[in-house]
């Protein structure tokens, strides 16, 4: 991420972290801004969105316990299993 130094000293200012940037640039709304600039933001349905998409994550990881994945030296999967 290239932040400006007005941009990273007003963040620590603002208590903006990186990740919140980040986070907003990825999953943000764009809107057009005069001087040829875009305002990211997370509006109602990108929070939404991410919250829904983070707890099928947490579902994935808690069925994904216990479970293992045999890979071969080329990459190749060769099985998966349960583990006791």
């Amino acid at each position: 991420m290239d932040l400006s130094q007005h941009a990273f000293v007003r963040s620590k200012q603002r208590g903006i972290s990186f990740d919140m940037i980040d986070l907003i640039l990825t999953f943000g709304s764009g809107e057009r801004r005069p001087g040829d600039a875009v305002e990211y933001r997370l509006n109602k349905r990108d929070r939404a969105r991410i919250i829904a998409n983070l707890k099928r994550q947490i579902q994935v990881i808690e069925k994904a316990a216990r479970k293992a994945v045999l890979v071969s030296n080329d990459g190749a999967v060769i099985t998966t299993y349960n583990r006791l």
